[in-house]
């Protein structure tokens, strides 16, 4: 084993390269198991500050709590707490609602690499004994499963994690005060950059959102409602890891949900009113969203609220 004091924080990756790599990661599409691939590969190869956090706290229950302290937030997309119920204590994060898609597999994968964090930072490769995730039952269930002391439960509207009381006096590997709160103060600063950029991508969405129903809102309209230049609109979207048309396209969504739930305007006038060339263009957007067309939704939705009422 090595002396605690050679877990040196210039040589671990920094957490935003970390966090920055999930957010890329958050653009693809496919394997639903590439969230817990990922963060067991970036827990063994790029710990970064929130392995040295959890390596350097005393024990699992310092670890858990230092992790909620300074993740308590994410970028303004989701929210970190922790809990206790019966002889389980449970690590839950929370989506925000108007989190996109990116944004909420992004926090997926933050998510399951702190799973793997806690995995190799304990001397006992501490296993949770529950998980819940946001995505439904895969084919393969082996990756989720090896990482479990139980089964998982799938199609959750949070990700959570549990572990028993017994393993929260488990001892991390190298308990170190001095090297742990200097990786404390600099995850909370790059935490705290984060979040800047998640509040920036919340005002462009707004703007997005409120061109809607004029002429088709573009990144040099954006910008120019925005007093900034085209270019550092896209400079700083870039730095949120987000693209102009991800944010157009999900705020086109969210609307498009609210005006067939609740309004009694036509496919048509809905679909131009969200800028889409033609009625066609927005029921292929719409059906490569949800599943569904936009009459089909409708229809959905207003039989579910008959019977809810």
């Amino acid at each position: 084993m090595r002396d605690s004091d050679s877990l040196d924080l210039d040589g671990r990756a920094p957490l935003r390269d970390v966090l920055n790599t999930a957010a890329a990661i958050g653009n693809l599409t496919g394997d639903p198991n590439l969230g817990l691939k990922w963060g067991e590969k970036a827990a063994s190869t790029h710990p970064g500050f929130l392995g040295v956090i959890c390596s350097s706290s005393p024990t699992l229950s310092h670890a858990l709590f230092n992790l909620t302290t300074v993740l308590s937030t994410v970028a303004e997309v989701g929210e970190l707490c922790v809990g206790s119920s019966g002889s389980v204590v449970t690590l839950q994060l929370v989506h925000a609602d108007r989190a996109l898609v990116a944004e909420r597999f992004f926090l997926d994968c933050l998510f399951s690499y702190l799973i793997r964090v806690v995995a190799v930072s304990s001397l006992e490769s501490v296993k949770p004994v529950s998980l819940e995730v946001v995505y439904d039952r895969p084919e393969d269930e082996a990756e989720i499963l090896r990482l479990l002391q139980e089964e998982a439960i799938y199609s959750r509207p949070y990700a959570s994690v549990s572990y028993s009381f017994a393993d929260l006096a488990s001892p991390m590997r190298f308990p170190h005060q001095g090297i742990l709160q200097a990786a404390l103060s600099e995850a909370r600063g790059m935490v705290k950059e984060l979040d800047e950029l998640g509040k920036f991508r919340r005002s462009v969405g707004l703007e997005v959102r409120n061109s809607l129903d004029k002429p088709h809102p573009t990144l040099e309209k954006v910008a120019k409602r925005m007093s900034m230049s085209r270019r550092t609109l896209q400079r700083r979207l870039d730095e949120s890891g987000l693209s102009f048309r991800e944010v157009l396209k999900h705020e086109r969504h969210e609307k498009a949900l609210v005006l067939l739930e609740s309004s009694d305007k036509s496919i048509a006038e809905v679909s131009d009113g969200l800028g889409f060339a033609n009625q066609s263009a927005f029921t292929r957007a719409f059906r490569g969203t949800v599943g569904l067309s936009p009459s089909e939704y409708r229809s959905r939705a207003r039989k579910a609220d008959g019977e809810d009422s």
